[in-house]
């Protein structure tokens, strides 16, 4: 375990200043840039400064630089309190920069890894706030392709905003092992509904304090998406309301015509689920595509008894044969 008080290395861009942005520490790091707290000096304004880490690979860094641009023009387009504010992308002394909003509350990814599971009214919310985000990059003919927790920011008040728009707008298959859907798997077409597939992700991650499949190699995980069913939250200790475990099993399901069909049908559903916590009981109805996937699950389990139960009969009866004839 990494010791919380250990000196890290000093990061040679902290305390200098790049093209009108004084940085002040590092925020997070990535495979491909560094976050940092900044102040924009002319407007005295604190900022999140994402910076591109400097590489040899001039493809790979033109397709980089390229995200950025297309992550501030989709920003500006869609402009909704729950997508992170993008200010400005430029370039100084050979960095590629982009800053936007500072958001203090962290990332989603963080706050699961240092206290677990969160309380379900919580999720909920959050949940609630990532589909709204999604309900209005959806509306404008964009997908956002890669639904994280660490691509979600949490706000000192419980709120959350989506960010990192850049794969939004592209024909890209790419996204994270632990939140891809099938169909990016497969690099099958995508729509809005492969969005809906890693909120589903991103939820139970809040839920479970883990992703639906974890703790395996990222070709394991992929293989996973495709083939395997996720655990029943409820077998993994997790007491939730009928209601909310029905809605992450149909956003997980594989075939995105068994998921709910947009963002605005999720946010109905999370309304309804957050409408019932309020100490009076709250009726609970099994959506039919949860019902129905469950119920094919308990007939595959019967079927495979009974065929087991068939097959001891016979064994038995051949062997029964085999002593009296042998007698």
């Amino acid at each position: 375990m990494r010791d919380p008080h250990r000196e890290q290395p000093a990061d040679p861009l902290v305390g200098s200043t790049l093209g009108g942005y004084r940085i002040r520490s590092v925020l997070g790091r990535g495979g491909s840039a560094v976050v940092y707290r900044a102040e924009q000096v002319e407007l005295a304004r604190d900022v999140a400064l994402k910076v591109l880490n400097r590489s040899d690979d001039a493809d790979a860094l033109d397709q980089q630089v390229q995200a950025f641009r297309r992550e501030a023009r989709i920003a500006a387009q869609l402009d909704h309190v729950r997508l992170v504010r993008v200010y400005d992308v430029g370039e100084a002394d050979g960095r590629h920069f982009l800053s936007m909003e500072l958001i203090a509350g962290g990332n989603l990814a963080r706050r699961i890894k240092r206290d677990g599971a969160m309380p379900w009214p919580e999720a909920v919310v959050i949940a609630k706030d990532i589909a709204t985000a999604l309900q209005c990059a959806h509306g404008h003919g964009l997908e956002h392709r890669d639904v994280k927790p660490a691509n979600v920011l949490l706000t000192t008040d419980g709120r959350a905003k989506l960010a990192d728009l850049g794969l939004a707008g592209t024909e890209s298959h790419a996204g994270t092992a632990a939140f891809m859907s099938p169909e990016q798997v497969l690099r099958r077409a995508i729509d809005h509904r492969t969005d809906l597939y890693s909120l589903g992700c991103t939820t139970f991650a809040m839920l479970a304090g883990r992703p639906p499949f974890a703790d395996r190699s990222s070709r394991k995980m992929r293989e996973d998406h495709v083939r395997a069913q996720p655990p029943e939250l409820g077998e993994l200790g997790v007491e939730l309301p009928t209601d909310l475990t029905d809605l992450v099993t149909d956003l997980l399901a594989k075939d995105p015509a068994e998921r709910p069909q947009s963002a605005a049908e999720v946010i109905e559903r999370l309304d309804a689920i957050a409408a019932g916590d309020s100490g009076e009981p709250m009726p609970r109805v099994r959506s039919r595509t949860a019902r129905a996937r469950r119920t094919r699950r308990r007939e595959g389990s019967w079927a495979g008894m009974l065929l087991g139960l068939v097959l001891l009969g016979a064994i038995a009866i051949a062997a029964a044969l085999a002593f009296k004839f042998l007698k």
